[in-house]
């Protein structure tokens, strides 16, 4: 828990002792264990050996730079020194602000000095401290009183502060009510008010994550100001409160998401001030007797009682991995006594139900998401009873965190999908109605783990009902030299011509089939059927007129899925400059798991029929020294400014290549993305002179303005600045 307790006193007046006799040695950091990492100890005028002092500078820094680690997390923190001056103890006092840290102080100086001298001579050798330097210590703590900002306490005092009064009483009250994760939506528990006024002999407690994803942040804010100053609220800390103190405190925000809550905030005035205020009052968890059971309420969801050294990370997210949540909670049962009930939010990544564990409570319920609003009342007669309020108003186009899913989950039939579950580098989605997505994970793509399994679950979507497929892309494919496969040589001895060549397009992929289900067009991108990137491809779709009865007749006639290349300079730039948003017709596959696609002539043919644009074929090459040839043309030729190209021999196998313009604007865009992150770029990654170029137009910008332009901005600025003249 957040407690930071420094010792105070003399060498020799035993606090060194007292840590050991409290069992608090390894929350403990102390000043002269890391003089001796920084210098074994020395050899004094008289012959005796002691402990440097000559690097306190960087002793002092280094303490303070674990402590501040141990902080971030909220660990149980002592620090091991004299502390005889009191502008030392001043020095804790801006990171115990900043962390949320309450500060004690163990005051070991009315230990008689004859006593701590005494024991001085007993020492180590190296650990003997000068007499002169002890006195000196002693004076100075006699005059330089400690700040009423800190707790002053003796070392008998230690066990009633710290280990008693953990648990209170709430038998007071008539009723406790537990509120889940809120996720900024205001209409549930408006409407759950509006119903159960509030009262001020009830205690209300919420478990955390009052904000970020929903649409409604700035009420939910308002409404949290108006009522947390009632001493029957408790307010506690869940993972996204932790953006609401690195927004008021003028942090670096790390969530994307939480830009959204900024921006409903800044709307409606509220304030870095408000929210520095509000975050103060969030506590780290609630432990208390009522009626005949104890109850622990959390953010994330404990194995056991804890206790004044768990770290508060550990109550916010929750031990263990997120999707161990049912590990937790059986463990609770097994560990604590049968009258013992915990109550959390936060994870419920396989949607139980809220008492589906004995004695556990799951108040996440995925509100943000459109689900249901948990609440737990519990009455002076510990009866449970839990509510639930769907939340109607929600942005439809956000995405849930992927559940873990298993072949338990749908004991599949088909042997491929059996292999996708089980597979754990395989990502799955649950998309509901019965839909899950697959694709590779982040771990393959970076790692290069490529495997037939993982390279056909690459943008596949399953009616898990009966195992059909829904939509599909193409199984992964590599650029020309990338794998072994892709090597020159085994293209040369592995494939048959003639070779065709297809202009690239420079967008993202998004996928159009029929759902059965729902007797509707199923449009996904990025393996889901919802978030952004589904919803910029919608746009164009609609607003072009393509979605029409005709099409979707014939999607559901032939069970097929139409892969596009999507174009979006507005939301979603990439290297090559575009006049208009569109889609481009890549390929019509059969939703199989085999891949099998129409042939041109056929794709060529239904795409005029709807009036869509259609990959085009720049080449055709009948022997394998023609399609070299003009590869090693190409590589060097800067003045092809789009994409690449895909090869595709007479067998369907596939390789891209991609233009100069293109690698050489990606390799400036990633040098362009570091710069405007203000972080240091490696220059020895700059081979050529036009990359030298680009660079150092790239430094005559300010980061701030680095970020609202895209690659294609600064590649026009440049070159109206002269390029490469």
């Amino acid at each position: 828990m957040r407690h930071l307790v420094l010792t105070r006193g003399i060498p020799g007046c035993g606090k060194s002792t007292w840590i050991k006799q409290n069992n608090l040695e390894q929350y403990t950091l102390s000043a002269d264990t890391i003089r001796l990492m920084y210098q074994s100890p020395i050899m004094n005028v008289d012959g005796s050996l002691g402990i440097s002092q000559s690097n306190d500078n960087k002793v002092w820094a280094t303490l303070f730079e674990l402590m501040e680690f141990r902080m971030q997390r909220g660990e149980f923190i002592v620090v091991d020194a004299t502390h005889s001056r009191q502008g030392l103890i001043n020095r804790y006092k801006k990171l115990c602000q900043k962390y949320k840290y309450r500060c004690t102080v163990v005051d070991f100086t009315d230990m008689p000095i004859d006593l701590c001298l005494n024991r001085n001579k007993n020492r180590d050798g190296y650990k003997f401290v000068p007499e002169s330097v002890i006195q000196k210590i002693h004076e100075r703590l006699k005059t330089d009183k400690v700040s009423n900002w800190v707790n002053v306490i003796k070392p008998e005092e230690y066990e009633k502060t710290f280990h008693e009064g953990l648990i209170y009483n709430m038998d007071k009250y008539k009723k406790i009510v537990v509120f889940g994760d809120i996720h900024g939506c205001y209409e549930p528990i408006k409407e759950y008010f509006e119903i159960n006024p509030f009262n001020p002999e009830y205690l209300y407690i919420f478990v955390g994550d009052l904000f970020d994803r929903g649409v409604q942040n700035h009420l939910i804010f308002e409404w949290i100001e108006n009522i947390i100053d009632n001493s029957n609220v408790l307010l506690l800390e869940g993972n996204h409160e932790k953006h609401l103190y690195d927004y008021g405190s003028g942090q670096d925000i790390k969530s994307r998401e939480f830009y959204k809550t900024i921006e409903q905030f800044e709307a409606n005035g509220i304030t870095k001030e408000r929210c520095r205020k509000l975050y103060r009052k969030v506590a780290q968890f609630a432990y208390f007797e009522y009626g005949n059971n104890v109850y622990l309420v959390t953010h994330g969801g404990m194995p056991n009682i804890p206790s004044i050294y768990t770290p508060t990370s550990e109550m916010i997210k929750g031990v263990g991995k997120y999707e161990a949540i049912r590990e937790v909670s059986s463990s609770w049962v097994k560990n604590t006594p049968d009258n013992h009930i915990m109550i959390h939010g936060h994870r419920n990544i396989y949607k139980d139900a809220a008492d589906a564990i004995c004695r556990c409570y799951n108040l996440c319920s995925n509100v943000e998401f459109g689900g249901n609003f948990r609440i737990l009342e519990i009455d002076a007669n510990n009866n449970h009873t839990v509510i639930k309020i769907k939340n109607s108003v929600y942005n439809e186009s956000l995405e849930q965190k992927d559940r873990k899913i298993t072949n338990n989950d749908f004991n599949a039939e088909n042997d491929q999908l059996k292999q996708m579950l089980e597979e754990k580098d395989i990502t799955k989605k649950d998309l509901g109605d019965n839909i899950v997505s697959f694709n590779f994970s982040k771990k393959v793509f970076s790692r290069r783990l490529w495997n037939d399994l993982n390279c056909k679950a690459r943008g596949l979507f399953v009616n898990m009902e009966n195992e059909s497929i829904v939509a599909r892309s193409y199984d992964k494919f590599f650029n020309w030299g990338e794998r072994l496969e892709t090597k020159s040589v085994n293209i040369s001895n592995n494939t048959k011509p003639p070779y065709t060549i297809y202009k690239k397009e420079n967008g993202f992929l998004g996928l159009l089939s029929y759902n059965p289900s729902t007797d509707d067009f199923f449009i996904s991108s990025k393996s889901t059927n919802k978030g952004d990137y589904k919803q910029y491809f919608e746009t164009i779709l609609k607003n072009n007129n393509m979605l029409t009865g005709n099409l979707k007749q014939y999607l559901s006639e032939n069970n097929v899925t139409f892969i596009f290349e999507v174009i979006d300079l507005v939301n979603d730039p990439h290297i090559i400059y575009y006049d208009a948003a569109e889609v481009v017709l890549l390929d019509i596959v059969y939703n199989e798991f085999e891949e099998r696609f129409y042939d041109y002539d056929k794709l060529t043919s239904i795409a005029q029929s709807f009036n869509f644009r259609y990959k085009q074929i720049e080449h055709i090459f009948y022997n394998w020294s023609d399609l070299y040839s003009w590869r090693q043309a190409t590589k060097k030729d800067y003045s092809i400014e789009h994409e690449g190209w895909v090869v595709e021999d007479n067998n369907g196998f596939r390789v891209k290549m991609k233009t100069k313009f293109y690698s050489f604007w990606k390799f400036m865009r990633g040098i362009k993305e570091t710069i405007q992150k203000e972080k240091q770029f490696d220059i020895k990654k700059l081979n050529t002179k036009e990359e030298i170029m680009v660079y150092n137009f790239i430094l005559s910008h300010k980061p701030e303005d680095l970020k609202s332009m895209s690659i294609i901005d600064l590649r026009r600025e440049f070159f109206k600045a002269g390029g490469f003249n």
